[in-house]
C-alpha cells in the first residue's frame, strides 16, 4: 500500500504544507490523513477522528496517492505533482501532470516518452500550490 499526502483543512495550499500518511474517508466525506508515524493499529471510527494524535482532516481536493516512482532527484512522485521530461531526445520539454488514467498513472501510461520509470521526469510543482521551479 503506498502513502497519501494532502493539505489540512484551514492551512494554506502551500507545497511545505503537505502532510503525509494513510487516507482514511470517513461515511459524511471527510478525509483524513492518519500521520505514517502514527502507532493507530487500527481504523478510527467517525465518532472520535478528531481526538487521535497525528491525524489531520485535510482538503479532499488535494489527497494524492504516492505513484511508488521517484524523479530524477529521487524525490517521491506522488499524484497531482507537475513533472518535466528530462529525456535528452525531447527538444521542448512539455509539463505533464501526474495523474490516474484507470490502468496507472499517466504520464507513465500514456502519451509519454518514457513510460514505466521516474528518473527521465523531474518534480516541477504540483496542481495544489505554485510551481516550483
Amino acid at each position: 500500500m503506498r502513502p497519501y499526502r494532502a493539505i489540512p483543512i484551514g492551512k494554506p495550499i502551500k507545497s511545505e504544507n503537505f502532510v503525509y500518511g494513510w487516507l482514511w474517508k470517513t461515511y459524511d466525506g471527510k478525509c483524513y490523513i492518519l500521520d505514517e508515524n502514527s502507532n493507530v493499529k487500527y481504523r478510527p471510527t467517525d465518532y472520535y477522528a478528531e481526538d487521535i494524535e497525528g491525524i489531520f482532516e485535510v482538503i479532499p481536493s488535494t489527497v494524492g496517492q504516492q505513484v511508488g516512482l521517484k524523479d530524477k532527484n529521487g524525490k517521491e512522485i506522488y499524484e497531482g505533482d507537475k513533472l518535466r521530461s528530462t529525456a535528452t531526445k525531447v527538444a521542448n520539454p512539455s509539463i505533464k501532470i501526474c495523474e490516474w488514467e484507470g490502468i496507472g498513472f499517466d504520464p507513465f501510461v500514456a502519451d509519454c516518452e518514457h513510460s514505466g520509470d521516474g528518473w527521465h521526469w523531474e518534480i516541477v510543482g504540483n496542481i495544489h500550490a505554485e510551481t516550483e521551479e
